[in-house]
């Protein structure tokens, strides 16, 4: 979908960007792109067919400086991050995808202690390959309970297909939107 409508950068706003009033497609963020150290930044949200796991959360403090306090934090700890763009609950945030395996240091790390979820992404899909080799099986935990609900598959969507889905996350390094898509009925 083209945006010519718009004629404002969200760079001057970034804290608390909103969605475009004419199409109700984000607007296209005046970011630079992302310096982590998470390989697989060109390769889409997270490396192809990985046996990695991934969690997606958000960080507690929503401002730009509140972001590079993080990523610094990130980088000396040498935990691989990259940085996204999302849309949760009708809130717009700033939140990060990194590797399960440095999940309890950040939960401990102060930064993301007042997120009341997180966005589990399994290595593996299965029974998901209508949706593609690159889906992966998405489960939101409860920060407060630790229980957790199975969502769907985590697929790349065409810009086009966002406003049908209510949250959201932009790779900024691909300009791809993901989301959670509801499960094919199989039984029809």
């Amino acid at each position: 979908m083209d945006h010519e409508h718009h004629t404002e950068t969200i760079q001057a706003h970034i804290d608390y960007p909103t969605d475009c009033k004419t199409c109700s497609i984000p607007s296209k963020l005046v970011l630079p792109l992302p310096d982590g150290n998470m390989t697989g930044t060109d390769q889409g949200i997270t490396e192809h067919s990985t046996d990695e796991r991934y969690v997606i959360v958000a960080i507690d403090r929503q401002t730009k400086l509140g972001k590079q306090v993080f990523e610094a934090w990130l980088k000396s700890e040498n935990i691989g991050f990259k940085p996204l763009f999302g849309k949760y609950n009708g809130v717009i945030e700033y939140s990060y995808i990194i590797n399960v395996r440095n999940w309890i240091k950040v939960r401990d790390s102060g930064f993301v202690s007042n997120q009341s979820a997180v966005l589990y992404l399994w290595s593996h899909a299965y029974g998901y390959a209508a949706y593609g080799i690159d889906a992966r099986k998405a489960t939101l935990y409860n920060a407060a309970t630790g229980f957790g609900a199975d969502l769907g598959p985590f697929v790349a969507i065409n810009a086009n297909e966002l406003q049908d889905y209510p949250d959201w996350s932009f790779d900024l390094s691909t300009d791809t939107y993901y989301v959670v898509k509801p499960m094919i009925d199989k039984s029809i």
